[in-house]
């Protein structure tokens, strides 16, 4: 404890590889929600600038959650979730 609190004081602390041993780290991959939760849709939103003539927090395109991991995993893309709670969307992600 003396260690965090001068460590603290002294400014920024990274605290590396903490949740690696979490059975959480290991089970929730990109693979597992992908399985657990593969029909429903999610919102997508760009991370373009936004100009005056569309709104900030609207939706781009909807696509179902298996489809984003692929295109995730596939390339890099323009499109994020935002503001999305997976644990009201998918009940098996929250067992452990």
């Amino acid at each position: 404890m003396v260690l965090l609190k001068s460590s603290l004081a002294a400014g920024s602390v990274v605290i590396e590889k903490l949740t690696h041993y979490w059975p959480a780290f290991k089970k929730w991959n990109l693979e597992y929600i992908k399985k657990v939760a593969v029909d429903k849709t999610v919102p997508m939103y760009e991370n373009r600038i936004v100009k005056n003539d569309v709104a900030c927090n609207e939706a781009r395109a909807v696509m179902k959650r298996s489809e984003y991991i692929d295109l995730f995993d596939e390339k890099l893309t323009h499109f994020r979730i935002f503001l999305y709670n997976i644990l009201n969307k998918a009940s098996g992600l929250s067992r452990l």
